[in-house]
């Protein structure tokens, strides 16, 4: 598990969240990004807005204006590092199939997601994500994080975990067996003792490198058979 990476990434979520270049003390070195597109044009620049849907915001001045660039034209969007965040980040476009979104589960186009494990077999991603409860009086919005997997050679990652923030979980097995119905080997390992919820919750990371023993015998489903 990458805490760092994680902890850097909720950061930056918030951060972004609520971009408000009119405050004194913002620093523009937590907003700078160097996009690379597809046809090898490389911007530097800020960000603004956040990188959740199929468009970014960037401005070359951090007070400047913004120009909008898709998803799709997106070869990386890489946060070099500063002094509050020393880590560089980068940003990869792909194709996702969304369990915790209750529409628009496919989209038409990429989202930026960051690699955080690789194996000849799969790539593990995390993203910034936001969430909501509601009441009769008000409603609460907080910042997120979902998890991803993607077998090699399938044309979409899969979210498997969407961080929860001061909620009790119920069903979490239920939950993400669902979420891994193609792989039996991930599912055995959570009806397993070797399962255990406590230290899922504190790295949901722990799960990538059983998917990828899982996928050394080869069986599972694989994705264009679901389809």
């Amino acid at each position: 598990m990458m805490k760092t990476a994680q902890n850097l990434l909720l950061v930056m979520t918030i951060a972004l969240l609520t971009w408000q270049p009119a405050i004194a003390k913002a620093n523009p070195n937590d907003y700078r990004v160097i996009l690379t597109l597809n046809d090898g044009t490389v911007i530097e620049g800020f960000l603004k807005g956040d990188i959740m849907g199929d468009k970014i915001k960037v401005s070359e001045k951090f007070n400047g204006k913004s120009k909008k660039y898709a998803t799709t034209d997106i070869k990386t969007l890489v946060f070099p590092p500063s002094e509050s965040d020393p880590t560089e980040l980068t940003f990869l476009p792909v194709m996702v199939h969304d369990n915790h979104e209750l529409v628009n589960r496919n989209p038409k186009s990429p989202r930026l997601l960051m690699k955080v494990y690789e194996t000849d077999r799969m790539i593990g991603y995390i993203s910034p994500a936001e969430d909501f409860s509601f009441s009769p009086t008000m409603i609460s919005y907080w910042n997120s994080m979902k998890y991803y997997y993607q077998v090699k050679g399938e044309q979409r990652a899969y979210t498997y975990w969407k961080v929860v923030v001061n909620a009790k979980v119920i069903g979490l097995k239920k939950m993400l067996k669902k979420c891994f119905k193609r792989f039996p080997y991930v599912k055995d390992y959570i009806d397993s003792k070797a399962f255990n919820s406590k230290e899922f919750f504190k790295n949901p990371e722990i799960l990538m490198p059983v998917m990828d023993e899982g996928l050394k015998s080869g069986n599972y489903t694989r994705e264009d058979a679901e389809q």
